[in-house]
C-alpha cells in the first residue's frame, strides 16, 4: 500500500448492545429506504474521522491521485418532536444532510405523512467523462449543490409493505472550480419540481441478542417525474446541450439476509437505476455509478467471532452504461470489487473498525472536500462509541 495510512474515524453513539453496527446510515439510505428495521427506535450517533484513498496508478492529468480527508456524520433518530407520534430523523455527514418527520405511526397505522428536506451543499461535484478501459477520463469537472423538500403521503397496502407518493421542490446550483476547463460553460442554476413514488416491502428480522439483521429482506422501488426551469445551453464546444423540460427516472434497492451458520450471515445488497440519455446532470453525478443505467451488486459474509469481534469479507460486481468519448454511442462496462471489514466491540458502546475496499474502476465517489479525485482503493480506520 502506497503512502502512509492517514485515516482516523471516531464515532460516538448512545448505548445499544454488543455488536451495535446494525446499519451504516447515509443520505442515500435515509432519502430512499422508507422504514428500515432498527433494533431500537431512539438513539444518537456521532461519527468523525477520515478516509485514505489511492488509484491503481496516479495521473495528474486525469486527477487520479492519492487523497485523504476527514469523514463523519451526526445522526439522531427519535420521536416526532412536534406531536410525539411518529418519529424524527436528523442527519448531517460528508455526503450531505437530511431532516425528516413522520406524522403518525409508520409501524402500526395504515396511513401516515412524511415531511422531508435533504441535500448536498458540500462535495456535490459534477464529473463528466468517458471510460478508456477501466480508467475514467474526465472531460468536465465543476461544483454542484442541491436541496429538495418533499411531502409524502404513505399507506400500508399489506403487512410489511409501504407505498408513498408525494410532491417535491428543489434547486440545483453550479460553480466553476480549479478543475474546470475555461472552454466549458457550466449550467445555469435552476429549480426542479415534480412527483415521487416509492414502494417498499420490508421483512427483515433482527437478532435480539446481537441486534443485527440476520434473516429476510427489503425491496424498494422508486420512480421520479421531474420538471425544471433550465433553458440555457451548457457543455464544451462540440458537446453542448440543454436539459429536457421533463425527465422520468427510476430504480431499485434490494437487501437480503440469510443465516449461513449460528455465527455467520450472508448479506446480498443491490442497487439499479436508469434515466433517459438527455438527463445529463443526473447521469454524471459521481455519488452514484455514472451512466444512464447501472446495476450494482454486492455479496458479503458477516462472521461473528464471539461476542466482540466480527469479520465481513465481500465481493462486488458493477455494470454501467455510459456514453463514449464523442457522445455518439453508449458503452457497456463491467467492473469488479472486493472489500474486507474488521470490527471489534470491546463494550456495548465502543467499537474499533478497519475497512478496506477496492473497485477495478477508478470512478468512485469523491474523497476530498475541495477538489474531486479518482481512486480505486479506499481505507477507513477508526473507532465508534454508541450511546
Amino acid at each position: 500500500m502506497r503512502g502512509k495510512l492517514s485515516a482516523l474515524t471516531i464515532a460516538i453513539t448512545l448505548p445499544l448492545a454488543g455488536l451495535a453496527a446494525q446499519h451504516q446510515v447515509s443520505l442515500k439510505d435515509l432519502s430512499l429506504v422508507r422504514n428500515r428495521t432498527w433494533a431500537v427506535d431512539e438513539f444518537l450517533e456521532i461519527r468523525a474521522g477520515g478516509v485514505y484513498a489511492f488509484p491503481d496508478s496516479e495521473n495528474d492529468a486525469t486527477f487520479a491521485e492519492t487523497s485523504t480527508t476527514m469523514d463523519g456524520h451526526v445522526y439522531f433518530r427519535g420521536k416526532n418532536f412536534l406531536s410525539g407520534k411518529g418519529r424524527t430523523d436528523l442527519y448531517i455527514g460528508r455526503d450531505g444532510w437530511y431532516a425528516g418527520v413522520v406524522e403518525g405511526d409508520s409501524k402500526q397505522a395504515k396511513n401516515f405523512w412524511r415531511f422531508e428536506a435533504f441535500g448536498q451543499n458540500w462535495m456535490g461535484f459534477q464529473r463528466e467523462g468517458f471510460f478508456d478501459g477501466d480508467d475514467f477520463i474526465p472531460t468536465a469537472m465543476f461544483d454542484k449543490s442541491k436541496w429538495d423538500v418533499r411531502i409524502m403521503a404513505a399507506t400500508s397496502p399489506t403487512a410489511g409493505m409501504k407505498a408513498e407518493a408525494g410532491a417535491f421542490y428543489g434547486q440545483r446550483k453550479f460553480n466553476t472550480n480549479e478543475q474546470t476547463s475555461p472552454a466549458y460553460v457550466i449550467p445555469k442554476n435552476y429549480k426542479v419540481y415534480g412527483f415521487d413514488l416509492i414502494v417498499e416491502e420490508n421483512k427483515i428480522q433482527v437478532d435480539q441478542k446481537t441486534r443485527l439483521p440476520f434473516r429476510g429482506g427489503l425491496f424498494s422501488a422508486w420512480l421520479r417525474t421531474e420538471w425544471n426551469d433550465s433553458s440555457e445551453i451548457f457543455g464544451a464546444p462540440g458537446n453542448e446541450s440543454t436539459l429536457p423540460k421533463q425527465v422520468v427516472r427510476g430504480g431499485l434497492h434490494v437487501e437480503l439476509y440469510s443465516p449461513a451458520s449460528q455465527s455467520a450471515t450472508w448479506i446480498i445488497t443491490g442497487d439499479a437505476a436508469m434515466a433517459p440519455k438527455t438527463d445529463r446532470i443526473w447521469i454524471y453525478d459521481p455519488w452514484k455509478p455514472e451512466g444512464r443505467w447501472y446495476i450494482d451488486g454486492k455479496a458479503e459474509l458477516r462472521w461473528l467471532m464471539g461476542d466482540h469481534f466480527s469479520l465481513r469479507p465481500g465481493a462486488r460486481i458493477l455494470y454501467q452504461r455510459i456514453s463514449d468519448e464523442f457522445q455518439n454511442s453508449d458503452e457497456d462496462k463491467v467492473f469488479w470489487g472486493a472489500s474486507l471489514r474488521f470490527r471489534w466491540d470491546p463494550s456495548e458502546n465502543t467499537a474499533f473498525v478497519l475497512d478496506y475496499s477496492y473497485l477495478s474502476s477508478n470512478e468512485r465517489p469523491p474523497v476530498k472536500l475541495n477538489v474531486d479525485t479518482l481512486t480505486n482503493h479506499w481505507v477507513y480506520m477508526g473507532f465508534e462509541l454508541r450511546f
